[in-house]
């Protein structure tokens, strides 16, 4: 598969930054269609996001392939829903821990289509174990491209049930 997908990136500072580092050096996402959204995004990953052709925290606007979700968990209720719009027919990713799709799902009320990723620490240098799991409105091909994002930080484990999720994070 050739198509790169275009994603809008909520919080680009510990493993939300650690990502996009590696989407960058891997070539996994469309650069110009794609943004980050952190209003104290580091200055090396804004640098890097300018010098890639990538926008920082540019208007909110539907448009992308993907939203991945990286804020701190207890951030998310008050954060995320200014972000709705970005999410609007888009696969949505969290990597925040303990945020169930049901949680994601009342911040997103209107999408559908929702996939949970849980790296573990030695992810942030593309070393890591992510669990992902994905709901039944996400399609095979959004599967493999939440798989071919995830897995720039290392393997990816997909697992039937979203309370699995925790026993690959253990590991």
């Amino acid at each position: 598969m050739t198509h790169k997908p275009s994603v809008a990136l909520i919080g680009a500072v510990a493993m939300g930054g650690a990502l996009f580092r590696s989407w960058i050096a891997s070539d996994a996402i469309d650069p110009a269609g794609s943004a980050i959204f952190d209003p104290s995004l580091p200055s090396e990953t804004e640098e890097l996001a300018t010098a890639s052709g990538v926008r920082v925290n540019p208007q909110v606007s539907s448009g992308y392939d993907v939203l991945i979700a990286a804020v701190k968990p207890q951030a998310a209720p008050k954060v995320l829903p200014a972000y709705a719009a970005a999410a609007k027919g888009a696969v949505v990713i969290s990597v925040m821990a303990g945020t169930s799709i049901k949680t994601l799902s009342k911040v997103f009320a209107a999408e559908r289509k929702f996939v949970r990723a849980m790296p573990n620490l030695p992810a942030a240098i593309g070393e890591g174990v992510s669990g992902l799991y994905a709901n039944d409105a996400v399609s095979s091909e959004e599967r493999r491209i939440a798989e071919r994002l995830l897995s720039a930080a290392g393997a990816c484990v997909w697992v039937e049930k979203e309370t699995d999720i925790d026993l690959v994070t253990a590991v």
